[in-house]
């Protein structure tokens, strides 16, 4: 994508098994970068709980998503 994605937009992810659902852009990380796209900071309805990452957002490149709604 060539356009700046907005605050709020809805997605739908599908990294892997544990990183998979849906969330709300809150954010943008980075400018684009060939390939990958822009890489925006998520917020996830549901939070990712697997003892190991403490944190209730994260960032995720464009190409691994796709807008919802």
């Amino acid at each position: 994508m060539n356009e700046d994605l907005k605050q709020g937009q809805r997605i739908k992810y599908d990294v892997n098994e544990e990183v998979r659902g849906t969330g709300t852009i809150v954010g943008k990380a980075t400018n684009n970068v060939p390939i990958l796209g822009g890489i925006y900071i998520i917020q996830p309805d549901i939070p990712i709980n697997n003892g190991m990452y403490n944190y209730s957002h994260f960032v995720l490149p464009e190409n691994q998503f796709e807008l919802i709604d």
